[in-house]
């Protein structure tokens, strides 16, 4: 009997040191009366981009390489470094696919801050980015990254003529 007494007498005590960082009073009766309460806010790291457009190579003239890119903004709320990861649904790298046909394609991504970096398709690239705007969630109508997508022209003409797309998802991470 003593045991179950001293195991619930337990509980309740684990039950108030648990919630103890809440320390809410309530008034008393009185010709005034004062309660107070503590207030709790978490804010989670966040980011966000924006700014993405399709990106159209155009036209292969049997000769040049072909590239396009695309400017955008990434916002955190951190201290401006991000995590990125490319991907575009293919299994077997970036391609272009019409059908049973595809040309392999480069992502390269490029903060402002750093040197141009070559994207693996799904695989988070190490290092972290660090030039995020910390200040507003559109860069305030500029932007801090670009995407850049290159086909060469060996690639090219290796499949027939066609129109060749993917669809490119570019997720970004507070670090």
């Amino acid at each position: 009997m003593k045991q179950k007494i001293i195991i619930a007498l337990v509980t309740i005590l684990g039950t108030f040191t648990c919630t103890g960082a809440f320390a809410a009073s309530q008034g008393s009766i009185g010709s005034t009366s004062t309660g107070t309460t503590d207030i709790s806010l978490t804010i989670d790291p966040l980011v966000r981009i924006t700014g993405m457009s399709d990106i159209g190579l155009g036209t292969f003239n049997g000769t040049d390489d072909i590239s396009g890119t695309d400017d955008v903004c990434v916002y955190s709320n951190t201290s401006g470094n991000y995590m990125i990861t490319a991907s575009d649904g293919d299994a077997d790298g970036f391609k272009l696919v019409n059908g049973g046909a595809s040309i392999v394609y480069e992502v390269k991504w490029n903060d402002q801050d750093a040197d141009t970096t070559a994207l693996v398709d799904g695989t988070q690239f190490a290092t972290a980015q660090n030039n995020a705007s910390t200040t507003t969630s559109d860069c305030g109508g500029g932007t801090n990254a670009t995407i850049k997508i290159a086909v060469t022209a060996a690639n090219m003409l290796l499949v027939v003529p066609n129109v060749y797309t993917a669809t490119l998802t570019i997720l970004v991470e507070p670090e």
